[in-house]
């Protein structure tokens, strides 16, 4: 974890943390990941904010042991804003963001690692923010068809390695 407030919120509730990024370990970190793999690695809304992608994913992989899971949260562009608001989309996605993903891509990338998608999910439903025929369904038919597709501006994934 590199939030020093979230590794002192997780150790106060008996968890065994490590207070270092797994991209940039400290020394600390570099010795414990060479060394251990782990059941499950998750990265809530951090990919998108490494420019090397591919060390990402091979990091995470690496980390993880077969049979592992991969719990990730990121921005979508398989969702509302993008599809019908392209501009505002535009104006407001952050400079530190260095790739967009959506289901297709994030599936086509995984077994480059060794991982397969096993569920996707929309972290939010907005059917405010879409368009045409979406905008006009009841919101449980909107969020019905949002679970289906993965249809969301963020989106939730789990990946199991399977190597």
């Amino acid at each position: 974890e590199i939030s020093a407030w979230g590794c002192n919120l997780a150790r106060k509730k008996g968890l065994r943390v490590l207070h270092s990024s797994f991209i940039e370990p400290t020394l600390e970190g570099e010795a414990l990941l060479q060394k251990e793999r782990f059941d499950v690695v998750a990265a809530f809304y951090v990919i998108e904010h490494f420019a090397d992608q591919r060390r990402v994913f091979e990091t995470i992989s690496s980390l993880l042991k077969p049979g592992g899971l991969f719990l990730c949260a990121l921005p979508s562009i398989h969702g509302p804003l993008f599809d019908y608001d392209f501009k505002k989309w535009e104006q407001t996605h952050p400079a530190d963001h260095y790739v967009d993903y959506s289901p297709v891509s994030i599936k086509q990338i995984l077994p480059l690692y060794n991982l397969r998608a096993l569920r996707f999910f929309p972290a939010s439903y907005h059917p405010e923010r879409s368009g045409g025929f979406l905008r006009r369904l009841p919101t449980s038919v909107y969020r019905m068809y949002a679970d289906r597709a993965a249809y969301g501006d963020t989106l939730e994934f789990v990946a199991q390695k399977f190597a």
